[in-house]
């Protein structure tokens, strides 16, 4: 039975395809601009750059299936935080942090985490990223959301 969902999703998404071929370009742009604190004007580039079908998909409700909330972490909240807890970062400025989310391999991606991560010191700090998601979700118009916490990241 739970193979059945996976092969719903799929053809699912083979539909979305058919439809609108620049779905999951355009999906993943929007997100990246939304997550990597690209901003609300590139988001509103890229959406007139597509398809009314898109934009329809766009304003549908949605669930996120499966986020780390430590790597929603934005940028500018990155600094906001490292410099209530004391952190230094090693990254001058949140632009120069955002130029960073340019990732090459998985490795580069598993820095810029790990180095958001480490500025999570305290409860207020989980509680200001997931309030940070969760308005960032609602103009998504995401009504259900699959997050999670990697305890092993912070140990």
């Amino acid at each position: 039975m739970p193979f059945q969902f996976v092969r719903d999703r799929i053809e699912l998404y083979r539909l979305l395809l058919t439809i609108i071929p620049e779905a999951p370009y355009l999906f993943i742009e929007t997100k990246a601009s939304l997550l990597y604190g690209m901003g609300e004007k590139r988001e509103a580039e890229i959406i007139s750059m597509v398809s009314p079908e898109y934009k329809y998909i766009l304003q549908m409700p949605k669930a996120e299936l499966h986020v780390h909330i430590e790597g929603t972490l934005e940028p500018e909240m990155i600094f906001m935080l490292a410099e209530r807890n004391g952190v230094r970062l090693p990254y001058p400025d949140a632009d120069a942090l955002k130029k960073a989310y340019s990732f090459q391999n998985l490795q580069d991606f598993l820095g810029l985490y790990y180095a958001g991560v480490s500025i999570l010191m305290r409860e207020q700090d989980f509680y200001d990223i997931m309030q940070a998601y969760l308005n960032r979700a609602a103009k998504e118009h995401v009504i259900c959301a699959e997050i999670f916490f990697d305890p092993q990241a912070h140990m």
